[in-house]
């Protein structure tokens, strides 16, 4: 491997996590931030599914290892768009942006992490016909 790119062999478990996310990404669509993405990922990166699952502890620590992912992947966007000159209503604003332009790609995998974060569905999933609110759970009445 290059100076710039890493051997993965010699990362420790926590190194590794940014890795193992992104070569997530593709799976999570499919099998969410479950054990059968970090194997999928193992195996794309020819590393072994074991020394993969030692990297999480579970579902939730895989979405947090996303969402750290992309805080770093914003900050650095952000610092290569020199926003420190900035005012700060613009920098929260370009900000935004830039978090939301980094997702578009990765909808499904932002989707499931706001389910593993909360037990619940997006707001995306209210019926409007319905007095339910997804993120109340199934069928509890909205109160009025």
């Amino acid at each position: 491997m290059s100076a710039a790119t890493p051997d993965l062999a010699d990362l420790t478990p926590a190194q590794l996590r940014p890795h193992l996310v992104r070569a997530m990404l593709p799976h999570v669509a499919f099998d969410g931030w479950a054990w059968a993405s970090v194997e999928a990922a193992a195996d794309d990166l020819g590393l072994p599914r074991a020394r993969a699952r030692l990297a999480f502890t579970g579902p939730i620590d895989m979405a947090e290892a996303f969402t750290a992912m992309a805080d770093e992947d914003m900050a650095a966007a952000l610092e290569a768009e020199g926003v420190a000159t900035m005012k700060v209503r613009q920098r929260i604003t370009r900000a935004v942006e830039v978090r939301l332009e980094q997702a578009m790609p990765h909808k499904e995998a932002v989707r499931r992490a706001v389910e593993e974060f909360f037990g619940m569905r997006p707001l995306g999933d209210i019926d409007p016909d319905a007095n339910t609110l997804g993120m109340l759970g199934p069928a509890q009445a909205l109160p009025r």
